[in-house]
């Protein structure tokens, strides 16, 4: 007797979405999670717009709650309506990229897990195509990845008036993320529409409060640092750093375990802009002993090296081959030009060659001239004299000190010892530091008889 194998029910996906005056984008958002999701669950804050008839005309069942300052209240107000095996959540500016539902669906039916992280990607144009996007050509920064797609248990709660999380679910026994190949795009972070908006004083205003509430939610000084810093208020970014990181220790000796990254970069990068090379070095070596790492970290660490003197190599090259997903902010070009912009420098003397594959590297993506002199430097070094020359030549009207700097240094280099004083003279400001010896030892060889 032959029996036919039971069909396994397909697990039902709800989109929670909490909105008010989407119109703009609730449309396109909601198409792309057509066929994707068995329901939709929208909660509205207060919208004076066609954002209700638009969400109700997609079926959607419509949750009207007040606003009060409290994202994480609207986020939980849509749960009880949830009737999905699964919580897919996305904001109206968001939308899945095309080929996300398959993803998601085959992950939910291949893989046991509770909780999904998903890419989130920032676009930087309002008109961006999702291919754009996706490939980093119409992409602020590098994606990371989100806790999106949550199995739907009856302790799942939010948290936290703005950037709100579920960090307090995660650490219930133990829940781990799975990573998630489906691309959310997000359109809200482009920045006309960010001040069009006004995100950055909503969220400050609302920050200020949950720490003033919560002094001891890490989490939340770390944000607070980043919208005081947007608001130029530079001492009070520091100050809500350095009561984060206390706050951070307390509550990792709590058996806690909050996110370390975010507050270390920021500690770390702030002390670098203050040349404080060893004091950022510091700051990487103790979020490393909290058992974290992270490609800002790896690059903090190598270009304070760089500055010390010290080796900055393995750390840059770290960084720049990191390729774990991660669900912290990567600083905008830590796994690209911004390191390979370090890494050209700290190979002149050692491995031109691989200089000038990282300096014309930082040229393709910036297309700056200070970033093509850096090809010079390689060029330099490898002998290729006459390649240097006809690199510097159209940089020469730019009027830059460096640039006039190297065509001495390629000049002496041929052997044109009057050429090379002409174009030394110049030279009337001060140079970026790797050349600085390299042209103070020219001009002594130049001041002396030939």
């Amino acid at each position: 007797m032959s029996h036919t194998p039971e069909r396994r029910r397909m697990p039902k996906i709800s989109l929670c979405i909490i909105a008010r005056d989407e119109e703009r984008f609730l449309e396109g958002c909601l198409a792309s999670v057509n066929g994707v999701v068995s329901q939709i669950v929208l909660v509205d804050t207060g919208s004076t717009d066609r954002t209700v008839a638009i969400a109700r005309a997609a079926g959607a069942v419509v949750v009207d709650h007040p606003w009060a300052d409290d994202f994480a209240a609207a986020r939980n107000a849509a749960l009880p309506h949830a009737t999905g095996d699964w919580v897919l959540v996305l904001d109206a500016d968001e939308r899945l990229a095309p080929g996300a539902g398959k993803a998601i669906h085959d992950t939910i039916q291949k893989q046991s897990f509770v909780l999904g992280l998903l890419p989130l990607h920032d676009a930087s144009r309002l008109d961006a195509s999702p291919e754009e996007i996706l490939s980093g050509a119409a992409r602020r920064g590098e994606p990371i990845l989100l806790p999106r797609l949550l199995r739907k248990l009856p302790d799942l709660v939010w948290k936290g008036r703005v950037h709100e999380n579920i960090a307090d679910w995660i650490s219930v026994n133990g829940r781990k993320g799975t990573q998630v190949n489906a691309p959310i795009l997000h359109f809200g972070a482009v920045p006309e529409l960010r001040v069009q908006r006004g995100k950055a004083g909503r969220n400050l205003r609302i920050l200020e409060l949950q720490c003033a509430e919560q002094p001891e939610a890490a989490f939340a000084w770390a944000y607070l640092a980043a919208e005081r810093e947007r608001a130029g208020d530079i001492a009070g970014a520091e100050q809500a750093e350095e009561t984060g990181w206390e706050m951070l220790k307390h509550a990792i000796q709590r058996g806690e375990h909050p996110a370390v990254v975010p507050l270390a970069g920021r500690r770390a990068l702030r002390r670098s802009g203050r040349k404080d090379w060893q004091g950022a070095l510091d700051v990487v070596a103790e979020a490393r002993s909290l058992g974290s790492d992270h490609p800002n970290l790896c690059w903090l660490a190598g270009t304070a090296q760089y500055w010390l003197g010290a080796d900055a190599v393995p750390e840059l090259e770290r960084a720049l081959a990191w390729t774990k997903a991660t669900s912290d902010e990567v600083f905008e070009g830590v796994i690209g030009w911004r390191t390979q912009q370090v890494l050209a420098v700290a190979l002149l003397s050692s491995r031109p060659a691989d200089a000038l594959l990282h300096a014309e590297a930082v040229v393709a993506k910036t297309g700056e001239a200070k970033h093509a002199l850096l090809c010079v430097d390689a060029l330099l070094a490898l002998g290729r004299v006459e390649a240097a020359l006809q690199r510097i030549e159209p940089l020469l009207p730019k009027n830059l000190p460096d640039a006039w700097a190297l065509a001495a240094l390629a000049a002496h280099q041929l052997g044109e010892r009057a050429l090379a004083r002409t174009f030394a003279a110049r030279v009337q400001a001060p140079l970026e530091l790797h050349r600085t010896a390299r042209f103070a030892a020219l001009r002594a060889a130049l001041a002396t008889p030939s």
